[in-house]
């Protein structure tokens, strides 16, 4: 039986009539690698050009509809592979986010993106919003569709790659750590609870929103992120998009 072994997705936006990306390199190179865990190396070829024809269907895409949430998709029917392009309009771009906090479904692939779309949805669904994971341990991990990073005096903070078992490796995660890096702020790793991280300024990252302040966890409210400190990730995250398909 067929099922999505793997997806990636990214915001395409229109600059000067121009569609981009944040981040596109690393969107590929997660998908790439995840194929290459998936699949072993045999793919790369295909893959190359799954690539290019995708990206120029998704730049023609976007200059006749807009702003789009394309996804690459890998189907795997026992050891068969193949390549799909889900072209899909923007959604709604919101500016903060509740959590409710939930176990963690046991998973092997929880590192991976796609195998556990419909897993997550359906934890979505029964908690009414996004999900803030915690393990067995009571440490929180991620979102459901989020990566999570916090302030501890001063310090950008997130949880280790590695848990009790891996978490996605979010490409947001990465651009915002590097503009930490690059605006002066240190940054490091700790394992907190979900109570601890009420204490902090929470922030709730992806590929669609950017950066959203967690306003409420377990509907008890969070600290109010600093404005000024807020604005500039955000104006230093919106300046690196890229062309989807390099002018020539």
């Amino acid at each position: 039986m067929e099922r999505l072994a793997l997806a990636d997705s990214l915001l395409i936006d229109i600059a000067d009539g121009t569609p981009v990306a944040r981040g596109l390199p690393l969107h590929l190179e997660r998908f790439r690698a995840g194929v290459r865990e998936r699949a072993g190396e045999r793919h790369e070829a295909l893959l190359d050009n799954f690539f290019e024809l995708a990206l120029q269907s998704i730049d023609e895409y976007a200059r006749a509809n807009g702003p789009a949430f394309p996804r690459f998709e890998c189907w795997q029917d026992r050891a068969t592979f193949r390549f799909e392009l889900a072209l899909r309009p923007a959604p709604k771009i919101t500016s903060k986010i509740a959590l409710t906090t939930a176990q963690q479904p046991a998973a092997d692939d929880a590192h991976l993106k796609g195998p556990n779309i419909e897993r997550y949805g359906r934890v979505m669904k029964r908690l009414g919003g996004e999900a803030l994971f915690v393990n067995d341990r009571g440490h929180a991990i991620e979102g459901t569709t989020t990566s999570l990073v916090w302030w501890r005096e001063g310090r950008l903070m997130h949880a280790p790659r590695v848990t009790v078992r891996p978490r996605v490796a979010s490409i947001t995660e990465r651009l915002v750590t590097e503009i930490a890096d690059r605006l002066g702020y240190e940054t490091g790793t700790e394992l907190c609870s979900p109570l601890e991280l009420a204490e902090t300024e929470l922030w709730a990252l992806n590929a669609l929103h950017g950066i959203r302040p967690v306003t409420l966890l377990d509907g008890t409210p969070l600290n109010a992120p600093d404005t000024q400190r807020l604005e500039a990730f955000e104006k230093a995250l919106h300046a690196m998009p890229e062309a989807v398909v390099p002018s020539r």
